[in-house]
C-alpha cells in the first residue's frame, strides 16, 4: 500500500489505538462471561488492494506472535494472541516510522482495521425464533489455540455457570467443541463482543427429517430372492430396518443407537434399504419377474434425528473390525430448514462427514435435500429459487450428494420422465451440485405422488409402499458405489477414490424431448448425471478407458508455488492419428483432502490441478488448453475435476498418435502446507474414436490389448488385468 508519510503516521496511530481499545477492554473491571486467562481474540482486516495471497497475511501476523485461526473472507482474519503479545504488537506499531523498517511499514499499512470479533462471525443462526426461556441445542467452538486442558476447563466453567450437562470433545475435523442444550439468554450473552471470550463460533445443532411417505399398497406374491454377485455392502444410517422376510437374510448386522423400541419408526429406513438391495424396479421384479435380484447387502445403523448420533454412529462402524467390509454409508437425512450454500460456511455435521471420509477412506453418500417451492412456483422455476438450494449435509465435498429425477409421468405430474424432481434441491450457478442424480419420484403441485412415486418395501410384509424424496434417490447411488468398490477389491485394486472416480465417470444425462429446462442450468440440477455400474466397468468397442491411482507428496512445496509432481502417460494408438480421424478424451479426477476445522473460506486444504498434454501434428508436446466451460469442470479447491476435449485431424492435421500425458500438480495451504503432507488421488481416462464415418471407427480395446500391453483398458474380458 502506498502512503505519504503523513498518511502513514495517521494510519499507524489509528491501528495502535484500535489495539489499545482491545487491551483496555480486556483489562476492564467488568466480568467476562467466559475467559481463557491472558488469551485474547480479535479480528484483523486487510486493505482490499493489499496482499495478493492468503498465505501472506498469516505469515505477517505470525511474525508478531499473532495466531490466525479462521479466515472469513479474502481480507478478514480472526486471530488470537496473549495480552502481552498484543501489547508488544501495539508498541511495535507506535515505533514504526516511514524512513526505517520499510518492510514492516509496508505490511502494517496493509492492515486496515483491528477490532473485537463481530457477533455475526460468532453466531451462525438467529436465536430470535426461540423464546428467551427456550432451549437451543448448540455446538460451541473454541479457538484452536487453546490446549486440551484449557478446553475442558471452559466446558466445566459453562456447566457450573449454566447447570447444563455439557459434552467436550475434539471433532474429527480437529475443532475443540462443547455440546449442550443452552438457554437463549446464555447464547445471547456468549455471542457478545468480548475479546476475552474463547468461544469463537456458535452453531445450532441441525435436525434431520425423513422424507414423507405417501403409501400406495400392492399385494405381494411369493417371490425368489437371489444373492448379490459381489460382496457389496452399505451401512444404512437411518431410522432402522424392519426385518422384512424378503430382506432379512441380506441384513449383515444391526447397530442400535436408539435403544428404545418405543422411539423407533422403521418405515423410512426399510424403504431406503429395499432400494439399496434391489434397485428402482422392485414392483416389476415382484409382480412380473417373480424374482428379486439383490445387488448389495445392508448394515442397519439405527439413529435418531438431531444431535451427534449420525457421525458417532459412523465412527463406531469404521472403528469396528467386524465391519471392515463396510466402506459405503447412506445418509438419507434431510435438513429442510437451512440453506448453507448461501453463506458458504460448512455446518458442523458436514465438516464431520468430510473429516471422516478423509481419515477413514470411506464414501459417505447424502441427499441433496427436499424443498417445497414447487407448491408456490411453476415447474421448472421452482428449481431456480434461492429457497431451493442444497442444505447441509448436501454441500459435502469429500462425499457425494444425490438429487432426484422423475421416473414416471402422468397428466397431473409436474416433471417429465427423466427431468429433475420438482422437490429436489439444487446447487448455485456454475456448480456441479448435487454430484449425481437418480430416481426419487415425481409429484403434482399439491405434493401428491400417487402413481408417480418410487416403490420399496413397507412394514406390512405383503405390501409395497410408494413415496417420493431425494431420500429414495441416494440409496440407488449407494448400491452402485458398493458394487464398484466390491469389484475393485476382488481384483486387487481396492480404492475409494477410484470407486468414486469410476462412479462419476460413468454418469451421464440427457434432457428429455419437450423439456422446458434451460440446458445451462443442468450443472446445478443434475451434476454429473445418473451413474451406471455396467458403464463404469466396461468399454464400448470404439473406446478405451484407463484408470490410475497414486499419491502426490507435498515435499518442499510452499503456499501457491507450482511444481508438476506427476506426469501420467497414456497411449493414443497411431491408427487414431491418421487423416480424417476424430477422437474425444474425457477424464475424471477425484481426491479426498484434509479440511479445516471451522469451515470458513479456506475449507479444502489441498488441491490437485489436472492438465492435458498431447502430441500435435509436428510431433511435439502441447497443452490442450483446458477450460472451465460446459465440458470441463476444474475449479480450484474442488475435490472432483473433470474435463473433455475433442481433437480432429482435418486436411491440415492437428494431432498425432503416441504417448500423451496428464499433468497433476498439488497445492496445499494451512495445516496441509507441510513437507510431509501427501494426497492420494484417482484418475479415470477415456479415449473414444468419434470419427464422423461410424464404419471406420476402431476397435480400441483390441488394438491396445494386442499392441500396447503396458496400457490395458477396462473391458469385460480383460478388466481383471488392469495395471498402473
Amino acid at each position: 500500500m502506498r502512503m505519504t508519510g503523513r498518511q502513514f503516521r495517521r494510519h499507524k496511530v489509528d491501528r495502535a489505538q484500535e489495539a489499545e481499545r482491545i487491551i483496555n477492554r480486556a483489562a476492564s473491571d467488568s466480568q467476562s462471561v467466559l475467559s481463557s486467562g491472558s488469551r485474547l481474540f480479535y479480528e484483523i482486516q486487510f486493505h482490499k488492494d493489499a496482499l495478493a495471497k492468503s498465505s501472506q497475511p498469516r505469515a505477517l501476523l505470525n511474525k508478531n506472535h499473532i495466531d490466525v485461526y479462521a479466515q472469513i473472507s479474502d481480507k478478514i482474519f480472526l486471530a488470537s494472541s496473549t495480552s502481552q503479545n498484543l501489547v508488544e504488537f501495539q508498541e511495535s506499531i507506535r515505533k514504526l516510522t516511514v524512513g526505517k523498517n520499510k518492510n514492516d511499514s509496508a505490511w502494517l499499512s496493509a492492515i486496515s482495521k483491528i477490532s473485537v470479533i463481530k457477533k455475526k462471525y460468532k453466531l451462525t443462526f438467529s436465536p430470535n425464533a426461540v423464546s428467551a426461556e427456550g432451549k437451543i441445542r448448540a455446538y460451541l467452538f473454541l479457538a484452536d489455540v487453546l490446549s486440551e486442558e484449557e478446553g475442558k476447563q471452559v466446558a466445566i466453567d459453562i456447566k457450573n455457570r449454566t447447570l447444563v450437562e455439557t459434552e467436550y470433545f475434539v471433532s474429527e475435523s480437529g475443532a475443540k467443541v462443547i455440546y449442550g442444550s443452552f438457554a437463549r439468554r446464555f447464547i445471547d450473552e456468549i455471542s457478545k463482543e468480548d475479546p476475552r471470550n474463547p468461544i469463537v463460533r456458535i452453531e445450532k445443532s441441525i435436525d434431520f427429517f425423513a422424507s414423507e411417505e405417501l403409501p400406495t399398497e400392492y399385494d405381494l406374491d411369493t417371490v425368489t430372492v437371489t444373492d448379490p454377485d459381489l460382496d457389496a455392502s452399505v451401512a444404512v444410517v437411518d431410522s432402522g430396518i424392519f426385518k422384512h422376510p424378503l430382506m432379512s437374510n441380506l441384513i449383515v448386522g444391526v447397530e442400535d443407537n436408539i435403544g428404545d423400541p418405543t422411539k423407533e419408526d422403521l418405515s423410512h429406513g426399510t424403504f431406503v434399504a429395499g432400494r439399496i438391495i434391489y434397485g428402482n424396479d422392485i414392483e416389476n421384479q415382484v409382480r412380473n419377474l417373480r424374482t428379486l435380484n439383490a445387488r448389495a447387502r445392508v448394515l442397519d445403523v439405527k439413529v435418531m434425528k438431531g444431535g451427534r448420533a449420525g457421525t458417532s454412529a459412523i465412527l463406531k462402524i469404521v472403528n469396528n473390525s467386524t465391519y471392515e467390509n463396510i466402506k459405503v454409508f447412506n445418509l438419507s437425512l434431510n435438513n429442510e430448514n437451512d440453506t448453507s450454500l448461501i453463506s458458504g460456511i460448512k455446518s458442523f455435521f458436514t465438516r464431520e462427514l468430510d473429516s471422516i471420509a478423509h481419515k477413514y477412506k470411506v464414501c459417505i453418500i447424502v441427499t441433496a435435500g427436499n424443498q417445497q417451492t414447487y407448491s408456490s412456483k411453476p415447474y421448472p422455476v421452482c428449481l431456480t429459487e434461492q429457497s431451493s438450494l442444497i442444505t447441509s449435509p448436501g454441500d459435502i465435498v469429500n462425499g457425494l450428494s444425490v438429487g432426484s429425477l422423475a421416473d414416471t409421468h402422468s397428466t397431473r405430474a409436474m416433471a417429465l420422465v427423466n427431468e429433475p424432481s420438482p422437490f429436489s434441491r439444487v446447487g448455485m450457478d456454475g456448480q456441479k451440485k448435487p454430484d449425481l442424480v437418480h430416481f426419487g419420484g415425481n409429484c403434482d403441485g399439491y405434493g401428491n405422488c400417487g402413481g408417480v412415486g418410487v416403490k420399496s418395501f413397507a412394514l406390512n410384509p405383503r405390501k409395497i409402499s410408494e413415496g417420493i424424496g431425494t431420500s429414495y434417490a441416494a440409496p440407488l447411488v449407494s448400491g452402485i458405489t458398493a458394487q464398484i468398490y466390491a469389484y475393485l477389491k476382488s481384483v486387487g485394486r481396492e480404492s475409494m477414490d477410484l470407486t468414486k472416480a469410476l462412479l462419476l465417470h460413468s454418469a451421464s444425462y440427457a434432457l428429455p424431448i419437450g423439456s422446458s429446462i434451460n440446458p445451462n442450468d443442468l450443472r446445478r440440477f443434475v451434476g454429473f448425471g445418473i451413474p451406471d455400474f455396467d458403464r463404469a466397468m466396461n468399454c464400448a468397442q470404439s473406446s478405451a478407458t484407463f484408470f490410475y491411482t497414486g499419491r502426490i507428496k507435498n515435499d518442499e512445496q510452499n503456499g501457491e508455488t507450482k511444481e508438476y509432481k506427476h506426469k501420467i502417460k497414456f497411449i493414443v494408438p497411431p491408427e487414431l492419428g491418421t487423416r480424417g480421424k476424430m477422437i474425444r478424451i474425457r477424464g475424471t479426477l477425484v481426491f479426498t483432502p484434509l479440511i479445516s476445522e471451522l469451515g470458513h473460506k479456506d475449507y479444502i486444504l489441498a488441491d490437485i490441478e489436472a492438465n492435458l498434454h498431447y502430441r500435435n501434428s509436428r510431433g511435439t508436446d502441447a497443452s490442450a488448453g483446458l477450460t472451465n466451460d460446459a465440458s470441463d469442470h476444474r475449479p480450484r479447491w474442488n475435490t472432483i475435476k473433470s474435463f473433455e476435449r475433442t481433437f480432429s485431424n482435418s486436411a491440415r492435421g492437428s494431432y498425432t498418435g503416441g504417448e500423451w500425458e496428464i499433468w497433476l500438480n498439488l497445492t496445499a495451504r494451512e495445516k496441509a502446507d507441510t513437507p510431509d503432507y501427501s494426497q492420494d488421488y484417482a484418475l479415470v481416462l477415456t479415449i473414444e474414436d468419434v470419427s464422423p464415418d461410424v464404419a471406420t471407427r476402431l476397435d480400441l480395446p483390441r488394438i491396445i490389448r494386442e499392441q500396447y500391453q503396458a496400457y490395458v483398458p477396462i473391458n469385460q474380458r480383460i478388466r481383471t488385468r488392469v495395471q498402473l
